[in-house]
């Protein structure tokens, strides 16, 4: 039931089924499902373990980055119960997604939400068009794919929510599958690429670059990861150039959208360095327009959280992206299956971190949900490798132990119990009787087996990352001081 439910969150946030109809959003599905996951917890047969709310690096980033908002950051009632709403969501889906085949069977309902999303886009240019989108996509958009609904309400919120699915569906259905898997494979993945070209987003286009490339070179020898990089530089960057509305990058000043973002992140980054716990949780646009007299949202993740939580929050926001890295990037995995895994939660969580550049989702669930993923995962492989560990250390003391010796069984010597053998004896004048032995007498003199050969000597294993120590901080740290870097060179050079 628990898994259900996060399920059913995930379906109502992609499929929004409150925004077809007035009926249902009177219900509040959002709030009712937020309700069912958090009480199916405590129902199902072995309950919530808090000892268990705080397994992996990322559990404690975000319960501290929660207490930071909480404490420090300004918020009103409403904007505060959104952020605390999210912060549950994501300790009830790790609290969930208790093995393996949890975590798999999730990331394939997620990547049949976002799947269902670019069908009904693409349906809606054929005539199936339940929403009324290409209306909105023609006037409203000017042509650009979008759909009339909160989270895809613009071309670009629509291109960078589809970005994730392309490594999904590769690695899914493509990576190490059978040939007649990788045919249907194809085909899934012609569609999110037609509907992120029918976007016209040149973020998407580059977060879905970064977010390819990422997917080729995980896992391969550094040869190969150095040609597909060159390669990527070269050819596939002016490939890229070739796409929709790319031109417009040569001289980004000139296009009036860039502009519009270069103003939101140069008034960011003043917040960032002026006031110390930022301007408060979803005031950025309050603020923007106080200044400059309209309303402006951050365009970017990075500037969203900096210049409404100040410098720490913004350190929480990198650190926890940092964590979820290290989780993926540093342990060695054989088993394939978790291999697959760890690659689909690579390529979305790069797809976030480069789409956080150009679109603001510092508190989209999207953040919340790759993050528990990832804590999910992390669990998974701490629990893996401690039971390695628990083996090899039995292995080991069990080789130190004497082999067993048999007891000692007396041989007791029988009368010969037939008369003709009496007999025989007798006349022949051969001495004493012989004695057969039999039964247990054969095995206590029978002689001892070899000593079974002792079991191989346990592999090495991996060393694993338990706990966040100084070097993470000093690392979350220089990885803050790179983002405000590239942030503030980006505004120097665009």
């Amino acid at each position: 039931m628990d898994f259900a439910a996060v399920v059913l969150y995930l379906i109502i946030y992609y499929v929004r089924p409150q925004e077809w109809s007035g009926f249902l959003s009177s219900l509040r599905p959002v709030t009712a499902v937020m309700i069912f996951a958090v009480v199916s917890l405590f129902l199902r047969e072995r309950g919530v373990q808090w000892r268990n709310l705080l397994r992996s690096p990322q559990d404690w980033l975000m319960l501290l980055y929660f207490l930071y908002l909480t404490f420090f950051v300004y918020s009103d009632s409403e904007n505060y119960k959104l952020a605390r709403n999210l912060f549950i969501i994501y300790f009830v889906i790790v609290l969930t997604l208790t093995h393996l085949e949890r975590l798999r069977r999730f990331l394939y309902w997620w990547a049949a939400c976002i799947g269902f999303v670019v069908v009904l886009a693409l349906a809606s240019q054929i005539g199936i068009d339940p929403l009324e989108a290409k209306y909105y996509t023609m006037y409203a958009c000017k042509g650009r794919l979008a759909l009339p609904l909160s989270i895809f309400n613009n071309p670009n919120a629509l291109g960078h929510s589809v970005v994730p699915l392309l490594g999904m569906v590769y690695f899914f259905f493509i990576w190490r599958r059978p040939i007649f898997v990788k045919e249907v494979g194809f085909m899934a993945l012609a569609l999110p690429l037609v509907c992120l070209y029918l976007t016209l987003s040149k973020g998407a286009f580059l977060a879905a670059f970064v977010a390819i490339v990422a997917g080729l070179t995980v896992g391969r020898p550094k040869v190969v990861q150095i040609l597909i990089l060159l390669l990527a530089l070269t050819a596939g960057w002016a490939a890229l150039q070739k796409l929709p509305r790319m031109e417009e990058l040569r001289v980004p000043r000139q296009e009036e959208g860039i502009r519009g973002r270069l103003m939101a992140w140069q008034f960011g980054l003043e917040k960032l360095h002026t006031e110390r716990y930022g301007v408060g949780l979803f005031e950025f646009g309050k603020a923007f327009q106080r200044r400059h007299g309209y309303f402006k949202a951050p365009h970017s993740s990075y500037v969203e959280a900096g210049a409404e939580q100040g410098w720490v929050g913004l350190m929480f926001f990198v650190g926890v992206l940092y964590a979820c890295f290290r989780s993926l990037l540093t342990l060695k995995i054989t088993d394939p299956e978790e291999e697959r895994l760890r690659r689909v939660l690579l390529v979305i969580l790069v797809s976030y971190a480069a789409s956080s550049w150009m679109i603001g989702w510092a508190y989209k669930n999207v953040f919340f949900v790759v993050v528990a993923c990832v804590s999910a995962f992390h669990r998974h492989l701490r629990e893996r490798i401690t039971r390695e560990q628990e083996l090899a250390e039995m292995q080991e003391a069990s080789e130190g132990l004497p082999a067993p010796m048999l007891p000692a069984v007396p041989v007791v010597a029988r009368s010969a119990p037939a008369p003709a053998l009496a007999g025989a004896q007798g006349a022949s004048g051969a001495g004493p009787a012989l004695r057969v032995a039999t039964g247990l007498e054969a095995l206590a003199i029978a002689p001892a087996p070899p000593p079974a050969a002792p079991p191989p000597a346990p592999k090495t294993l991996p060393r694993f990352w338990y706990r966040l120590g100084i070097l993470d901080f000093v690392l979350i740290w220089l990885s803050t001081y790179a983002v405000v870097k590239i942030w503030t060179m980006a505004l120097q050079r665009m």
